[in-house]
């Protein structure tokens, strides 16, 4: 019999992220199991990227705003990780 992984949990977790409208630092926890659930070893946050929200190499950089009118700030702020730490990514910048 194969294994069934679900992501009932780490769905419902960005959720309440998405329709929280608590500051980004309350509510940023609820988006790590979804991505740590996904890329295992490969997810990193904060202290371990120069303070990305959340990191995966080569594939992704989250950083995180309060409000959707704060993206293009994200974004910005996800292409100066790229130019002053180096960090990889294919796509940048989240907000909700």
């Amino acid at each position: 019999m194969a294994l069934q992984i679900t992501f009932d949990d780490e769905l419902e977790s960005s959720k309440r992220y998405l329709e929280s409208e608590s500051n980004e630092d309350v509510r940023r926890p609820e988006l790590y199991p979804l991505f740590k659930k996904l890329y295992r070893d490969k997810f990193k946050i904060e202290s371990d990227v120069c303070g990305s929200d959340v990191y995966i190499e080569g594939a992704l950089l989250v950083d995180a705003k309060t409000s959707c009118n704060q993206w293009l700030e994200g974004f910005y702020q996800a292409l100066n990780y790229r130019r002053r730490f180096d960090l990889g990514y294919q796509a940048a910048s989240y907000s909700a």
